[in-house]
């Protein structure tokens, strides 16, 4: 990895720091984050148990949609979190428009659901493990 790699990170943690760090972090909760995300991850557990392409087409054709407009509905959630100006508003700005756009939950869904699906929980995760280590913090 070289010195690029660490300056990107630098800025992001950055950004973090000064602009998320000290705001309420429930606000994934406030904003319906989570649910949404276990919607979407729901239905790439669906389509992950889908063996043949015959039906994986049928499972596009039935679910593409809502996940779509579920995708729609977190990354309005994420605009609503990530606000300030900052490298972390402009990763959330170009994933939405790689999704809303660009067809990358499409692509995802094609190429690899389990791939997506392991992003997402980890999202998840890290984003439980925060709030919750802020909602005991407060508790003091």
């Amino acid at each position: 990895m070289g010195i690029g790699f660490w300056k990107v990170m630098w800025n992001v943690g950055w950004d973090y720091a000064r602009n998320y760090a000290w705001r309420d972090a429930t606000s994934f909760e406030i904003f319906g984050a989570f649910s949404d995300l276990n919607e979407i991850l729901r239905g790439l557990s669906d389509f992950s148990s889908v063996s043949s392409d015959r039906e994986r087409v049928n499972w596009m054709n039935r679910n593409y949609e809502n996940l779509f407009r579920v995708s729609k509905s977190l990354f309005g959630k994420f605009r609503k979190v990530f606000r300030q100006p900052g490298p972390l508003k402009e990763v959330m700005e170009t994933l939405q428009k790689e999704v809303l756009e660009g067809d990358l939950l499409k692509d995802c869904l094609e190429l690899g659901s389990t791939d997506l699906k392991g992003l997402l929980t980890v999202l998840k995760d890290i984003s439980s493990k925060y709030t919750s280590t802020f909602s005991t913090r407060a508790d003091l």
